[in-house]
C-alpha cells in the first residue's frame, strides 16, 4: 500500500468514528425519555418491552405482559376479581360483575316498614301487631312472620286475600293463651304456611277455638293443637273450604262437636296426601263433624286416634264423606264406630289396628 492510498484509508476512518460518535451523542440525549437502552445497559432484558395495555391494580407488567401478582387468594383476570364457587376473592367485599363491590345485607334491600332480617329473610318480629300488619296490607299480599310467638290478647281477623307465611310450624307460632281464638277469616282466601296455631280457646263465642273462616284456606305444613270451642270446631269451624296439605296436622284440639274440624253448612274439606288428623276429642266427630258439607280424605291422609261417644274419626249426620282408597281411618274411639253416617269407601280402613 503506498502513502496516497494509507492516507485514503485513514481519513475514512476517520470520517466513520465522528460519525458513530454524533449519533451516539444524539442518542444519548433522548435514551431517557425514551426508554431505550444500549447494548451491555442492565435493563438489555426489558429494552424496547412495554404492556400494550393498563395491567391495573391486580397486575404488573412483566416482560411486556401483564403478570398476576401473587397477594394471598386473590386472583385476577383482566384487572377485574374473578368469582370462585367457594365465594369471592375481594377483601372485604363481593365479586359483582367482574369488579368488588362492598358486601350488600343479607337481604338486600329488600326489607322496608317493620320487617327485620331473620337467616336471609325479611319478616316481621313477634313485636309487631299483627292485626295491624293485615290492616296494612294489600289483597294478595305475602306477609312473612319470622320465628317467635305471638301471644295474642283478641282474635286477629282477615278480611282481604292474604298469605302469611311463618319459619317452620315449630318455629312461628300464633298463641291464643286460652283467653281467645287465634284467627277469624273471612270470606276471602287465605293461604297459612309453615307456623302453627294454638291455644285457641272461643270463651263464650262458640265455634272455632284455633280458626273460624267463612273463606277458602289452605294449610301448608301448619299445626292446629290445643285449642278449645265451646260449641263445634276446637281446632277449626268452617263454612267454606278447608285444604289440609302435606305436612299439616290437626292434632289435640276438643270441642263438643267435631274436635278437630266442624264442617258446616256446605263447606268442603279436603285431607291431601301427608296431612292428619290425631288426638282431637269431641262428644260427635272426634276428628271431624261433617254437616251439610263435603269431606275428602285423599290416599295418604290420616284421621287416627281422636275419641268421640259416636264417630271416633268422622260424624256424618247429612252431608257427603268419600274415602279414597289408601286413606287410613283407624285406632279412633269407639273402635266399633270410628264413622257415623253414609261413608263412601272404608271405615276404618286398613282394619280397626292402624299399620304399623
Amino acid at each position: 500500500m503506498d502513502t496516497s492510498q494509507l492516507d485514503r484509508l485513514t481519513r475514512g476512518l476517520a470520517r466513520l468514528l465522528g460519525r458513530r460518535r454524533g449519533l451516539q451523542g444524539l442518542l444519548a440525549l433522548g435514551a431517557v425519555p425514551l426508554g431505550i437502552t444500549f447494548l451491555g445497559s442492565a435493563d438489555d432484558a426489558e429494552a424496547g418491552k412495554t404492556c400494550k395495555r393498563d395491567c391495573g391494580e391486580c397486575q404488573q407488567c412483566k416482560k411486556g405482559k401483564c403478570r398476576k401478582t401473587n397477594h394471598g387468594k386473590k386472583r385476577c383476570k383482566k384487572s377485574k376479581c374473578k368469582a370462585e364457587t367457594n365465594g369471592t376473592t375481594c377483601n372485604g367485599g363481593t365479586c359483582q360483575e367482574g369488579t368488588c363491590q362492598p358486601t350488600p345485607p343479607p337481604c338486600g334491600n329488600a326489607c322496608t316498614g317493620d320487617e327485620t332480617c331473620v337467616s336471609e329473610v325479611c319478616c316481621l318480629p313477634e313485636t309487631v301487631d299483627l292485626q295491624e300488619a293485615v290492616y296494612s296490607a294489600s289483597a294478595g299480599d305475602t306477609l312473612r312472620l319470622c320465628p317467635g310467638t305471638w301471644n295474642l290478647t283478641n282474635a286477629v281477623t282477615i278480611d282481604r286475600d292474604l298469605t302469611l307465611i311463618g319459619a317452620g310450624a315449630s318455629a312461628t307460632r300464633l298463641d291464643g293463651e286460652n283467653v281467645t281464638r287465634v284467627l277469624r277469616i273471612y270470606a276471602v282466601a287465605v293461604t297459612l304456611q309453615d307456623l302453627t296455631i294454638r291455644n285457641g280457646n272461643t270463651v263464650n263465642l262458640d265455634h272455632g277455638g284455633g280458626i273460624f273462616s267463612d273463606g277458602d284456606i289452605t294449610l301448608l305444613r301448619v299445626s292446629v293443637t290445643g285449642n278449645t270451642a265451646t260449641q263445634g270446631g276446637g281446632g277449626i269451624f268452617t263454612g267454606g273450604t278447608v285444604s289440609l296439605a302435606a305436612g299439616s296436622s290437626v292434632t289435640g284440639n276438643t270441642a263438643p262437636e267435631g274436635g278437630g274440624i266442624l264442617n258446616a253448612n256446605s263447606g268442603t274439606v279436603t285431607l291431601q296426601a301427608g296431612s292428619s288428623m290425631t288426638g282431637n276429642t269431641a262428644t260427635t266427630g272426634g276428628g271431624v263433624h261433617n254437616g251439610n258439607g263435603t269431606l275428602i280424605l285423599q290416599a295418604g291422609s290420616i284421621v287416627t286416634g281422636n275419641t268421640a261417644t259416636s264417630g271416633g274419626g268422622v260424624y256424618n249426620p247429612s252431608g257427603t264423606v268419600t274415602l279414597d282408597s289408601g286413606a287410613i281411618v283407624c285406632s279412633n274411639i269407639p273402635l266399633n264406630n270410628q264413622c257415623f253416617g253414609t261413608v263412601s269407601g272404608t271405615c276404618p280402613a286398613p282394619s280397626e289396628t292402624c299399620p304399623s
